[in-house]
């Protein structure tokens, strides 16, 4: 018999503005925040959005978000 080591997945996202859910990001999206977050001085950060759109699953309603409004979910 196997035992499985579970790894706690810490999940990160934005807490939706219409409905209040939580709405878990995208890998990519949460790559790019947490390379903003890292550079935090510089040309390259300057130039880097910080503001990305988000729909939610569960009311399909869509808003602009900024890094600094993810969480830990």
């Amino acid at each position: 018999m196997y035992v499985l080591a579970i790894q706690e997945d810490q999940r990160r996202g934005i807490h939706c503005k219409y409905c209040g859910k939580p709405v878990r990001l995208s890998h990519s999206l949460l790559l790019r925040a947490q390379a903003i977050e890292q550079n935090e001085s510089g040309f390259h950060r300057d130039l880097q959005s910080k503001v990305f759109p988000v729909r939610c699953k569960r009311c399909r309603g869509e808003a602009i978000y900024a890094v600094n409004q993810i969480v830990d979910l």
